[in-house]
């Protein structure tokens, strides 16, 4: 007998999967739908109110005839009910009808027309048959009858009880948790399950508030309590102007700086739609229930792509189980694919997300202009994107310090790495901050080719992008030794110890110190150059990322193959940060989170990120910036500083003055790549063996081999590089080569 009341309760679950709504059948938004029904029933309503004055025609005549003889002074009513049903659909309360609100309705006309006839004795002949009920009762009885039914109408219609005295109020009873259910049960269980909907809450209602009242006034008001079943819808804030420049972090240089205003980006578009999510609750709970899991829904946050449902498991019940079902509760729900978190990050509940029917487009406009950004404490802000809650994630590139951007192809990658590097530009000007980018698919970075921000134009060949982290390894070298000339630990103690009191004390005439400007390295596609240079880039990136952080030098890594082979683990060891947006397998998702989840990620944009600091990955959705408002950004920064660019910005590496050779200051900042050419074609034993030799004063192939551990092939060839080089002298039988290079005392 349980297993059939088991395969009955899994056959009704897969039917009610299966229904599908109005607006799903007519491929629109829910909103449109339900503002359309509400037009059309306001539109009756008005229709048959005229129609008692002669405004509607003969069509309305007609039916005011009719009805009236029918109801007498209850056609009133009809105008009073289409109204109410009406606002029901504008507002957010019960939009469907429903076997329920039918019921209402006609529960409300008999209601009314037999008070009416009662009272005025003017109801027409069906009020007249409904009154009859005073031959059984008194009339003050039946008119009070008639009140409380008119009453109990209009609570089913609008969906929602009247605030009571708290005397009347009593705590909702706990249904036992039973393995097999009847249907009264079942009915009773999905009314009793307490929902909390947020839709991006904090957000809206910052976006919602006047603009004249301040962040303190806000601050300082008492927070409303969560009602059930309330959901808040997100809006549009007003667009502002303003650019950033007064929050400027690169203030210590008193220098102006002008930033590209918000109006060139775009906003969030569209409001972000989860479907029914008390039917989607009640199927998670009746899910897992008929899997013999007991848990409550606590409450349900809605996102820009996904909604993220909060459940708390009864005692007894492991986690495990519930993570195990990700693939039932899919069917269940009729998802693409479902993410379950076990448990969330700080709270005692399991999260189960599952995408939106209607996502938003989250623009790099909406993430700029948010008080998380203006107002961020971090030197080097990145707006990433926004979480399920709706908040603008933030981190600090100073602190995280370097980054790893990997993903399928399609994923949304390139875009997550413009919006990063918008939200630098956003923030900082080129005495602060600068870039080398490398591009070697020769489509992406090459966009900024001409900022002020640059150190040198866009790379697009794979050895110059070698060159450039040796370049880089070099500068760190160098900001350290300025560093411990000042007895300073990082960068940030250097601008606030020794470039900003030396420009409070400046005096014409005088030298200024370095302003030493954070420097970020942009790789665009790993692979490409892996592929080339292997052990030159591992080197390269592991160099810096052990120790480039205090001065200032930051990488941001990204590829479309996150493979072992590209992702290597001195390289995965170095780069604590990791943004994994969707991949094709769960070995990539290992290979870049070190655990599973990214492959159920759902595109464009969807991403999990995670720092060194966080013991799980948080998902975000990435902000869109399109290549149109990446290009006006990029004009207006040209425009802005085309002096700075005509007069700092040395491109050719022609200037070889003593200033120029230090690679990085504030009057040169181009990178000389041909005094490294030759370089690129030695050993990369080249330098070691060259030491060696010079302080051994001994130089043979054998020796090589032994000091090395390198086959007979490669050390004759570094014998021959330091022959051709001046540092031994030719062979000379079977005596040993001089070397020519005295060893230094």
């Amino acid at each position: 007998m349980v297993k059939k009341k088991t395969s009955k309760k899994t056959k009704k679950l897969k039917l009610v999967e299966k229904k599908k709504t109005l607006s799903e059948k007519l491929n629109i938004q829910d909103e449109t739908l339900y503002f359309t029904i509400g037009a059309l029933l306001l539109f009756v309503s008005i229709f048959l109110f005229a129609g008692a004055f002669g405004y509607s025609g003969k069509v309305g005549n007609f039916v005011y005839d009719k009805l009236f003889y029918a109801v007498g002074v209850g056609y009133y009513l009809f105008p009073a009910l289409f109204t109410i049903l009406a606002l029901t659909f504008f507002m957010s309360i019960k939009k469907t009808f429903t076997k329920v609100k039918i019921f209402a309705s006609f529960l409300f006309l008999v209601s009314g027309l037999g008070l009416i006839e009662l009272i005025f004795q003017n109801g027409g002949y069906l009020g007249k048959f409904v009154a009859k009920i005073k031959d059984f009762f008194d009339k003050p009885m039946s008119v009070t009858f008639f009140v409380i039914l008119i009453l109990i109408s209009l609570v089913l219609l609008i969906d929602k009880i009247p605030k009571l005295p708290s005397i009347f109020k009593r705590k909702e009873k706990e249904i036992p948790y039973t393995e097999s259910l009847s249907e009264q049960e079942e009915a009773k269980l999905q009314k009793s399950v307490p929902i909390e909907i947020k839709v991006n809450t904090s957000q809206a209602q910052k976006e919602n508030t006047d603009d004249k009242k301040t962040e303190t006034e806000e601050q300082e008001k008492p927070k409303k309590e969560k009602k059930p079943f309330f959901v808040t819808s997100l809006s549009e804030k007003k667009n502002q102007e303003k650019t950033l420049s007064e929050k400027a972090k690169n203030t210590i240089y008193n220098n102006k700086i002008v930033l590209p205003p918000l109006s060139l980006l775009s906003k969030d578009s569209g409001k972000p739609n989860a479907g029914d999510v008390k039917q989607n609750a009640y199927l998670i709970k009746q899910t897992l229930a008929s899997f013999g899991i007991g848990v409550e829904i606590e409450g349900v946050s809605v996102g820009p792509t996904v909604a993220r449902y909060s459940l708390k498991p009864k005692a007894g019940v492991k986690v495990s189980k519930i993570a195990a079902l990700s693939d039932d509760l899919a069917l269940a729900l009729a998802a693409k694919s479902i993410i379950i978190q076990t448990p969330i990050p700080g709270q005692s509940l399991v999260g189960i997300e599952i995408p939106n029917r209607n996502k938003i487009t989250v623009g790099a406009g909406s993430l700029f202009s948010s008080p998380e950004f203006k107002n961020s404490k971090f030197a080097l802000p990145l707006a990433i994107g926004k979480d399920i809650s709706g908040q603008t994630t933030i981190i600090g590139l100073e602190k995280t310090p370097h980054m790893l951007v990997a993903g399928a192809t399609g994923a949304g990658k390139s875009v997550t790495v413009h919006a990063i590097l918008n939200s630098l530009l956003y923030t900082h000007g080129p005495d602060f901050l600068k870039f080398i980018l490398v591009d070697p698919k020769r489509v992406e970075m090459t966009l900024y080719d001409g900022i002020p921000h640059l150190l040198t134009p866009v790379i697009t060949d794979a050895k110059k992008a070698i060159l450039a982290l040796r370049w880089a390894v070099n500068e760190m070298e160098r900001r350290y030794e300025i560093l411990q000339e000042h007895k300073l630990r990082d960068i940030a103690s250097y601008h606030q110890n020794v470039v900003k009191k030396a420009k409070e004390k400046h005096k014409e005439g005088e030298d200024l110190p370095e302003n030493m400007p954070y420097i970020v390295i942009v790789i665009d596609e790993l692979s490409d150059i892996m592929q080339q240079f292997p052990k030159e880039l591992e080197s390269g990136i592991v160099s810096i990322a052990q120790k480039a952080r205090a001065v200032g030098i930051h990488l941001i890594l990204s590829t479309q193959r996150p493979s072992v082979n590209v992702v290597t683990g001195l390289i995965k060891a170095n780069v604590p940060t990791r943004l994994a947006l969707q991949t094709s397998s769960a070995i990539d998702s290992k290979t870049i989170l070190d655990m599973a989840g990214a492959e159920k990620l759902l595109g464009q944009g969807d991403m999990l990120y995670m720092t060194g600091s966080m013991p799980k990955p948080v998902r975000v959705q990435s902000s869109f910036i399109s290549e149109d408002e990446v290009k006006k950004v990029v004009r207006f920064i040209k425009k802005a500083y085309k002096n700075v660019l005509e007069d700092d910005i040395n491109l050719e590496g022609e200037n070889r003055d003593k200033h120029a050779q230090e690679l990085v200051s504030a009057s040169s900042s181009a990178i000389d790549f041909e005094s490294q050419e030759d370089e690129m074609d030695l050993d990369p034993l080249y330098a070691d063996a060259k030491a060696e030799v010079i302080a051994s004063q001994k130089a043979s192939t054998s020796y090589l081999q032994r000091k090395f551990g390198i086959g007979y092939a490669r050390a004759a060839k570094l014998i021959d590089i330091l022959e051709e080089k001046g540092v031994v002298g030719p062979q000379n039988g079977s005596k040993p080569r001089e070397v020519l290079v005295e060893k230094e005392q």
